[in-house]
């Protein structure tokens, strides 16, 4: 099996990605300045929201893409939740594996050249001098060189910027978060719900192979322009999640899926249909369980609960009660 670790920073990191949209304004980033975010005591736990069909319920938590990584909140009762649930279901998910360890091989091959530009191109070619300028001032408050972007795609020299940028500011992907629901699910023997979408490695190859340049290079625009903004607003998120604060969860802007990187991405069409069938597959298996179960528990990304057009947007649209905590 190749390993997911190897594709989710190729795939899924950019599938869903979190980039504020905006536009390139010269010389804004000479004013970047990234701080720590550094976060004290103990909040008081994260939003739930409940879906119900008849007697029956569906617990719903929502998880923030990015959190401090000092941040601790209290998991108390999400814990007495799961342990009264009948079900666990994942969050969407899309997998590439193989089981050929030369097929393996071959496919990593095939992602690191498709993570570089051509022979006889560069960065700084391809994306003009304009971007190119600033993208070298934006890098200086990262400590990261502009020679070490010099070969890649702009959406992986975009990828590399947001994961430069997550370190210096004291920010983490919130995995830590999904591994404590597992092991509370696994402490009280609760069944798990799978909602993985599989899909071919050829399929998983062509998402990264079909983006048009145009739109990579919007996406790094993007992400020059709006680190230092996207990295407070993320950190803002993660704090109104521990804090229990729905009102303030609804009110900061969740751009990802409109964002540039999100945009370029979604507009191919393997892309497209592979996020279709993901969202299917787990819309499916939550109206089953609601139909099945007395009480469920399911783990969302927080955008899917808040957004108009998320998951849970999709349940209540499908006449199932729904209401926040």
């Amino acid at each position: 099996m190749l390993s997911p670790a190897a594709l989710r920073p190729l795939i899924l990191g950019l599938l869903l990605c979190t980039v504020t949209s905006g536009s390139i304004a010269s010389g804004r980033a000479n004013n970047l300045v990234i701080e720590e975010v550094v976060v004290t005591g103990k909040r008081p736990g994260p939003p739930l929201w409940q879906v119900t069909k008849g007697d029956h319920t569906l617990w719903l938590f929502g998880t923030p893409r990015l959190i401090p990584k000092s941040l601790n909140w209290d998991s108390a009762s999400v814990d007495w939740m799961i342990s009264q649930s009948h079900r666990y279901i994942v969050p969407p998910q899309v997998m590439a594996q193989t089981s050929n360890p030369i097929k393996a091989m071959g496919v990593m091959r095939d992602l690191a050249k498709l993570k570089r530009l051509p022979k006889g191109l560069d960065l700084e070619t391809v994306v003009g001098a304009p971007l190119y300028r600033d993208l070298v001032v934006a890098l200086e408050p990262l400590n990261l060189k502009p020679a070490k972007l010099s070969r890649l795609r702009p959406m992986f020299a975009a990828e590399k910027i947001q994961e430069q940028g997550l370190k210096v500011a004291g920010l983490r992907v919130s995995e830590r978060i999904e591994r404590t629901l597992q092991k509370m699910v696994k402490r009280h023997d609760v069944p798990v719900i799978e909602t993985t979408s599989h899909a071919s490695i050829d399929e998983m190859l062509d998402v990264l192979s079909t983006i048009p340049m145009e739109s990579e290079i919007a996406c790094l625009a993007t992400t020059v322009d709006s680190i230092r903004t996207d990295l407070a607003a993320a950190s803002s998120r993660a704090l109104a999640w521990a804090e229990g604060d729905v009102t303030a969860l609804q009110k900061l802007n969740y751009p990802d899926v409109n964002a540039s990187c999100s945009r370029g991405i979604y507009n191919t069409p393997s892309a497209a249909a592979l996020r279709v069938k993901t969202r299917r597959i787990w819309l499916e298996a939550a109206m089953d369980s609601l139909a099945t179960f007395p009480t469920t528990f399911a783990s969302l990304p927080i955008e899917e609960l808040v957004r108009s057009d998320g998951l849970l947007s999709d349940l209540r649209q499908r006449g199932y009660q729904v209401r926040g905590q």
